[in-house]
Parts: structure tokens; C-alpha cells; sequence
């Protein structure tokens, strides 16, 4: 997932789904905070494995 993809993805959950928020579209946000939970973890560990040298 590319810099423009997350941002799509963050533009989409800003503009469609929290300005309308209820709790019909609480599985579309629960489907946004996934992606972006594990994208999250995913640089942590990247991060870690850079600094104690997993990955050179």
C-alpha cells in the first residue's frame, strides 16, 4: 500500500463516514480502523527491526 492509497483511505473515513456517523455505517468504520490499525503495527515493527539491526 502506497502513501497515496492510506491517504485515500483516510479522506474516505474523514469526508463519507465520520461526518456521517451512526450506527448503520459502524461496520464501514470498523473496516477503515483495521487497515489502518495493522499499517500501524507494521511500521513499529519495521521500525524495531531497523534499529536493533534485524534488517540491514
Amino acid at each position: 500500500m502506497n502513501c497515496k492509497d492510506k491517504q485515500t483511505l483516510a479522506v474516505d473515513a474523514r469526508l463519507r463516514i465520520i461526518l456521517n456517523h451512526s450506527p448503520k455505517n459502524i461496520n464501514a468504520f470498523a473496516w477503515h480502523i483495521i487497515p489502518v490499525t495493522i499499517i500501524s503495527i507494521l511500521f513499529v515493527i519495521v521500525g524495531v527491526s531497523m534499529k536493533t539491526g534485524w534488517l540491514n
